[in-house]
């Protein structure tokens, strides 16, 4: 299983339909959140079997208690069915943000008990000049 998290408007719901190589969760450019509950989405690509977990971005104001408590229902879920596998941290460039830092804490300490591999997924750099794509993570 893998939990993929981050900020609302980061672009989870995007990075699994990149993964997917299909539209198969709703993706927004709104101002606010379209994913307003944890889902749950398995598809197979490059010939395996993916079981990813879309979160609610934890910044929502009106969610974050809600979404913190569903976070910590979802992991407990999880490890009683043989765990997570991996924690994909989707933010968006160019900055890391306070608030990224608070939620790569709370799922990767807290929540996962600094436990479960995290692997970035760095959103937004179409933005940034072809040559100083790749330097991004130098530079930051």
């Amino acid at each position: 299983s893998i939990i993929l998290f981050g900020q609302t408007g980061h672009g989870k719901s995007s990075v699994i339909n990149l993964i997917a190589g299909k539209e198969i969760a709703a993706a927004s450019s709104g101002a606010k959140g379209c994913t307003l509950s944890f889902k749950s989405y398995n598809f197979p690509a490059n010939g395996r079997r993916y079981h990813i977990w879309d979160t609610v971005g934890l910044d929502e104001p009106d969610m974050e208690f809600t979404a913190i408590g569903q976070a910590c229902e979802l992991i407990q879920d999880l490890t009683s069915e043989g765990g997570v596998d991996l924690l994909l941290f989707c933010i968006r460039a160019p900055r890391i943000t306070g608030t990224s830092q608070a939620n790569y804490r709370l799922f990767y300490e807290v929540l996962c008990r600094s436990s479960v591999p995290v692997a970035f997924v760095v959103t937004h750099l179409e933005q940034e000049k072809e040559v100083h794509m790749d330097s991004w993570w130098d530079r930051n």
